[in-house]
């Protein structure tokens, strides 16, 4: 009993001391002390202000923004976050301070904040010095090489200029916007460009030829890169995002076609509708198309999770209720699983130009993911019409 009481007893002091360092930081705590030192600082032969903190040379975020990258705060989320831009002049900072201080003794101290910095979309340690976000200089490893000068006692960040290749580029998707309450496609706001694996940056000047139709008809509304990128490591691909001048909330069916360097491309097929034109007839049976498992993952052959079921129509349909599927059953390895369905139901038109034949595509999202492995599937009606989904195997 005695070892036991001092077991636990040992247990709690350390969950004490845990708690005290993660829990107890507020916000201005000092964390620790700047250095003075004779160490610059340069990125592409330019010198940047710079700090000596934990045996590591820092720099003011903001600053990047005359370096190279455009620097956006987010106050709703409170994030700083810094994108790569290749076709952006310098603008240095001028008359920046010698330090004549003694090497290695204090300057000041630096402080927590609860502020959260990005490079593109990868989160990186920061800290506060006189009210301004500071981060390492190493985190922009990815974006250039470093080259040391012991004789000049300075770093030098050579920025890379390479960009992905035209292979490296997937596709070119339109981003829309839904009404909330029943799913429809009422406007497109943004155009995602998708390249192969993790990319850093791109260079927006290399997207040209830019053109936007409606109905096969030009439509007249700037495009400009906003700076927004997302890397989706389940697929291995990053999605930098251009937004129009304006939404484009006329109906109708639009694509996009353009070249990145000089490779030409063609976005998906989307359609925008008009709520007024949106009733309550439910979906044709007879234009069933078919019953499919909504996923996550690289593909249909590799999904992480199934999350819900799309139900495909032929033409263009306005309403479907829960109410007229039934018998419905779901199996892995040919066994009964329970699952339950949420009550939202969303709604977009989907068009190929192969076919010219618009299909309307229902999700229905499970309560909860399936995620172990095996073979799923799913079997019901719709109004006594009998379907199959074809079969989804998790790793």
């Amino acid at each position: 009993m005695k070892k036991i009481s001092l077991v636990f007893a040992v247990i709690v002091i350390f969950s004490a001391m845990f708690a005290v360092n993660v829990f107890a930081v507020k916000y201005g705590e000092r964390l620790g002390d700047v250095l003075n030192t004779d160490i610059k600082v340069y990125i592409d032969n330019q010198q940047i202000p710079s700090y000596a903190v934990n045996n590591k040379m820092a720099v003011i975020m903001e600053d990047l923004n005359k370096y190279g990258f455009d620097v956006k705060y987010d106050n709703d989320t409170r994030t700083l976050q810094a994108i790569r831009r290749p076709d952006k002049a310098f603008n240095p900072v001028e008359n920046i301070e010698i330090n004549t201080n003694k090497p290695g003794s204090v300057a000041f101290p630096y402080v927590y904040t609860d502020i959260k910095a990005y490079l593109a979309n990868e989160k990186i340690d920061c800290f506060a010095i006189n009210g301004k976000l500071v981060i390492y200089i190493d985190d922009l490893k990815n974006y250039g090489k470093f080259v040391w000068n012991s004789k000049e006692r300075a770093l030098y960040l050579n920025l890379s200029t390479k960009t992905p290749t035209a292979y490296d580029f997937d596709n070119a998707w339109i981003s829309w916007v839904q009404d909330e309450k029943t799913g429809v496609v009422t406007a497109i706001r943004q155009i995602c460009m998708r390249f192969n694996g993790k990319q850093n940056f791109i260079n927006p000047n290399d997207f040209t030829d830019l053109k936007l139709t409606r109905d096969g008809i030009a439509v007249n509304n700037k495009l400009t890169f906003n700076g927004r990128t997302e890397y989706w490591s389940d697929i291995d691909k990053t999605n930098f995002y251009f937004s129009f001048a304006e939404e484009n909330i006329e109906p109708g069916i639009y694509n996009l076609t353009g070249k990145y360097k000089g490779l030409s491309f063609k976005s998906d097929y989307k359609i925008v509708e008009s709520l007024s034109g949106i009733g309550n007839i439910a979906a044709n049976k007879n234009d069933l198309h078919s019953v499919e498992f909504a996923f996550v993952g690289e593909s249909i052959f590799n999904p992480t999770a199934i999350t819900g079921i799309w139900i495909y129509f032929n033409l263009t349909q306005q309403s479907l209720y829960q109410t007229d599927l039934t018998d419905l059953k779901l199996t892995l390895n040919g066994k009964d699983i329970k699952f339950s369905l949420t009550d939202k139901i969303s709604r977009y038109i989907y068009y190929t130009e192969d076919t010219k034949i618009p299909m309307t595509v229902y999700t229905l999202n499970f309560k909860e993911s399936f995620i172990s492995p095996g073979t799923y599937q799913l079997t019901g009606k719709y109004m006594g019409i009998l379907f199959n989904s074809s079969e989804m195997t998790i790793k």
